[in-house]
Order: structure tokens, then sequence, then C-alpha cells
């Protein structure tokens, strides 16, 4: 029987993936391969991205990366609403969760105004990663890490990175 056109379209997205994994992986085994969804799991689906299916099973990914560039405050889908959604998908022990972070926010106008009155939100971010058990963060973009809007932020971001990193060394 076939598929509707959403269930094929998202076979053939897994089956793409699956197979730049293989291919990646008969080149160096060693090479990490991972994506980064964007952060609404239910936009993901939308869009065909079967992030349920690459977390759970193996063959298709050593890492995912959620693009978690919200602020606690954004309306559509608070920080810790989607952290807690991405740290609850069942994935198998082997694939990592890393936490994209929006630095090229910090200082902006963004999601209403939330990052503008802030110096520490990236900072409470890693920590709430931390705890909710991600493997590390990933701070996008790098032409933002030394940006002027971003410079408060960052110095406040920096300790706890190095927090972060002494507790996944423990």
């Amino acid at each position: 029987e076939p598929l509707m056109l959403h269930e094929w379209r998202t076979a053939n997205v897994n089956a793409l993936i699956a197979a730049v994994y293989s291919r990646v992986k008969e080149a160096n085994e060693n090479v990490q391969f991972g994506i980064s969804p964007q952060g609404n799991l239910e936009n993901n689906e939308m869009i065909n991205a079967d992030v349920y299916t690459w977390c759970a099973q193996a063959g298709y990914i050593d890492y995912v990366c959620p693009q978690l560039y919200y602020s606690f405050e954004n309306e559509a889908l608070p920080f810790e609403t989607a952290l807690q959604n991405w740290c609850a998908l069942k994935r198998l022990p082997s694939i990592k969760l890393y936490i994209g972070l929006a630095v090229y926010k910090a200082g902006t106008d963004a999601d209403n105004g939330t990052w503008l009155n802030t110096t520490d939100t990236l900072a409470k971010q890693i920590d709430r990663a931390k705890e909710a058990g991600a493997d590390g963060v990933v701070l996008y973009a790098v032409d933002h890490l030394t940006g002027e809007n971003a410079k408060a932020e960052m110095a406040n971001a920096v300790p706890e990175l190095e927090r972060f990193k002494e507790a996944q060394q423990n």
C-alpha cells in the first residue's frame, strides 16, 4: 500500500540521513555525524525531520544539537519548555545531546526585546542545560562571540561554560 505523502517524504529524509551516516562511518568510523534541527519538535515533524527516529535508533546520528534559540520569556516556545522537551526525548545512550544557544541574539531586540536588558541569559541557559543532563552546548554564531552586543553576555557565560566542562569531566 502506498504511503501518504508526508510519510513518504519522512521515509526519504530518513533514508538520506542513514545513507550519509553510513558513508561517513565508512570513510572514518571515528568521525561524529550529527544534525542541528530546529528547537521546536512539532515543527520538525511538519517538515519531515524525524528526530524521534534519528535519536532512538542506531544508524542515523551520533549527536543531535537542537537550535534552542529562545529566551526564557519567548512567547511561542520558552527556552525551558524546549529544553525539557528535548531532554525527555527518547534517545540511545550513545547519542549525545548538545544544546544550541543563540549568541547572535545577545543584546538585540529579539524575542520581543527579552535579550535587551539582560547580560546573563546565556549563562542561565548553560546552567539549565547542565542541570537538565545535556552533554554540552554549542554557541551560534562564531562571528558574534566577540561582538559588541554579546560582550557582556559572553563575559557571564564563560565561567558557566567552564563549570559545565568541569562537570562533564567528573
